[in-house]
C-alpha cells in the first residue's frame, strides 16, 4: 500500500506537469511525523472553502521525504470546494477504500477556514497490504497446483537415510537468505555429510513475511521432534535465514524446543538500507532466469515467492525487527555470528557520488525529487562500503545483543556461500566446521575484539 501511494503521488505530479503554472502556489500545509505511533499526518489549510491538489501532492511528497523544490512549475493549478457534493463523496470513499492505514476527514472551527487532514498510518498500511498480498498469494498456491507449478517445492528437505545416524548427532539444517533457495548455497554441507552429521535444507518462499516462514520453520523441527525426541537440531543460516531461525526459537509461541545451536552468516540483525532494492532485484531475477517457461507460469513462480513482505521486514526500525531484536536470546541454544567486511566500495568512491548527486541537482528535476532519499542512504551506507559491511549487510547493523561469539572476517555477502576456495571463504567454513564439532577444520579464525 505504502508503495501505491507513492505511484498515486507520481502520476499525479506527472500528470500534472501536462498542466503546469510557471510557479508553485504558496504552501498550505503542514506535515507532522509521530515516531512513536509510526504515523505522518498532513493539514491542508482551505482558503476560502477550496482544496487545491497542489497542495495534496506536494504534501504527500514531502511526507514520504522527497525534495519538494522538484515540484515548483509542475504542479496542477486545480482546486475543488471542499463543501461540494462531489468532493465530500470523494473523500469519504477515498477513507473507505484504503482502510485503516490512511484516513480522511476535514475539521472546522468557526471563523476559521477548513482544513483537510490525511493521516498515514504505516503499521496499518503494512498490515493492509499484507492481508491482500496473503489473499493473492493463496489464489496463486491453488494455481500453481492446477496448472502444474512448484507446488511442494517448500519446507524441510531431510537428506536420505539421515534418520540413521546415532540419534546423539545433530541434525544440521541449512537456511537460505532473501532471493536464494539451497541450490545457491554451494558446499557448505559436503564436509558435514562427509563426517556423519545428519544433513537437511529448509526452503520458504524468500519474499513473504519472515514471521510466515519462521512458523513454516518451527513446525517441521517439531515434527523432527516427534518422530525423533532424543535428536538435537543445529541451525546453520546465511543472510535474512538467520532472521527466519531467531524467530522461530525466541519467540515462544513456536520455540520447537529441539535446536541446540544457531551459526548465522550475514545476518541483518538491525536491517538493512538496502532492503527496498530487493523486491525489483527480485522480480529482474525471475524474468531473466534462463530457466523460465511461459510467461504466465514465470509471473506465477514470482507471486507465489512473495509480493515484498519480507524487503519490508528488512528495512531498518521495520515492526518485525523492533519486536524480534526486542526479545532475549533463547537460553538452550548456543549463537555463533559470523559478520562480513569484505564490502567493494571504498568511502572516495561514495563521496564523489554524493558530491556528483549535489551538482546533478541544480539541472535535474529527478535529482531534486529523489536526492534528499538518496543523500539520507548515501549518509548511512555501511553495507557497501569496503570494512563496513558485505556488500549487503552492514556490520554494526548485524551485531547481535547477547551473542559474545560474534567474528568479523572480510568476506563477500553473497560469494561467501559459494564454492570458492579463497583464505576468506576458508575460513568461514572452518568458524562453521568447529562451532559443529566436524573434525579436520584447518584453521582458527580469529574472534573479533
Amino acid at each position: 500500500m505504502n508503495r501505491g501511494l507513492t505511484a498515486l503521488m507520481m502520476g499525479l505530479w506527472c500528470g500534472g506537469a501536462l498542466w503546469a503554472q510557471a510557479t508553485q502556489p504558496e504552501k498550505r500545509y503542514t506535515v507532522e511525523h509521530d515516531t512513536e505511533r509510526v504515523t505522518a499526518t498532513l493539514r491542508i489549510n482551505c482558503p476560502d472553502g477550496q482544496l487545491a491538489w497542489a497542495d495534496v501532492i506536494a504534501g504527500l511528497a514531502e511526507a514520504k521525504g522527497y525534495g519538494v523544490e522538484a515540484l515548483e512549475g509542475v504542479l496542477p493549478d486545480k482546486t475543488r470546494p471542499i463543501d461540494s457534493r462531489k468532493t465530500r463523496l470523494m473523500i469519504l470513499a477515498t477513507d473507505r477504500l484504503l482502510g485503516d492505514g490512511v484516513t480522511l476527514r476535514v475539521e472546522r472551527e468557526e471563523n476559521a477556514d477548513p482544513v483537510l487532514v490525511l493521516t498515514l498510518d504505516r503499521l496499518a498500511l503494512l498490515e493492509s497490504k499484507r492481508r491482500f498480498t496473503s489473499r493473492v498469494r493463496r489464489y496463486v498456491d491453488k494455481t500453481v497446483g492446477r496448472w502444474g507449478g512448484s507446488g511442494q517445492r517448500y519446507g524441510l528437505r531431510l537428506d536420505e537415510g539421515w534418520a540413521d545416524a546415532p540419534p546423539e548427532r545433530t541434525l544440521v539444517v541449512m537456511l537460505h537468505g532473501i532471493n536464494s533457495d539451497p541450490n545457491r548455497l554451494g558446499s557448505m554441507l559436503a564436509p558435514v555429510r562427509a563426517a556423519g552429521l545428519p544433513c537437511a535444507t529448509f526452503c520458504y518462499p524468500n519474499d513473504q513475511p519472515i514471521a510466515d516462514s519462521a512458523g513454516a520453520l518451527a513446525e517441521a523441527l517439531r515434527k523432527v521432534k516427534r518422530d525423533n525426541p532424543q535428536r538435537k537440531v543445529a541451525l546453520l543460516t546465511h543472510s535474512m535465514g538467520g532472521l527466519v531461525a531467531r524467530e522461530a526459537i525466541e519467540n515462544k509461541r513456536l520455540d520447537p524446543g529441539n535446536v541446540e545451536r544457531l551459526i548465522m552468516i550475514a545476518p541483518p540483525t538491525h536491517g538493512s538500507n538496502l532492503a527496498p532494492f530487493a523486491f525489483a532485484i527480485e522480480w529482474v531475477d525471475h524474468i531473466t532466469d534462463g530457466r523460465r517457461v511461459e510467461h504466465w507460469r514465470e509471473l506465477l513462480a514470482w507471486v507465489e515467492d512473495g509480493l515484498g513482505e519480507a524487503s519490508d521486514d528488512l528495512t531498518p526500525g521495520s515492526a518485525f525487527l523492533t519486536t524480534l531484536n526486542g526479545r532475549e536470546r533463547n537460553a538452550s541454544v548456543s549463537y555463533t555470528l559470523l559478520l562480513g567486511t569484505g564490502a567493494p566500495m571504498k568511502d572516495a568512491w561514495v563521496d564523489k557520488f554524493r558530491a556528483s548527486l549535489v551538482d546533478e541537482k541544480n539541472t535535474s528535476r529527478f535529482a531534486r525529487l529523489f536526492g534528499p532519499k538518496l543523500e539520507q542512504m548515501l549518509g548511512d551506507l555501511d553495507e557497501v562500503r569496503a570494512g563496513k559491511g558485505d556488500g549487503a549487510v552492514a556490520v554494526e547493523r548485524g551485531r547481535l545483543a547477547g551473542v559474545d561469539d560474534t567474528i568479523l572476517l572480510p568476506f563477500d555477502h553473497l560469494r561467501v556461500m559459494g564454492d570458492g576456495d579463497t583464505k576468506t571463504e576458508r575460513a568461514v567454513r572452518d568458524v562453521v566446521y568447529q562451532r559443529l564439532g566436524v573434525k579436520g577444520a584447518a584453521r582458527e579464525a580469529q574472534q573479533a575484539p
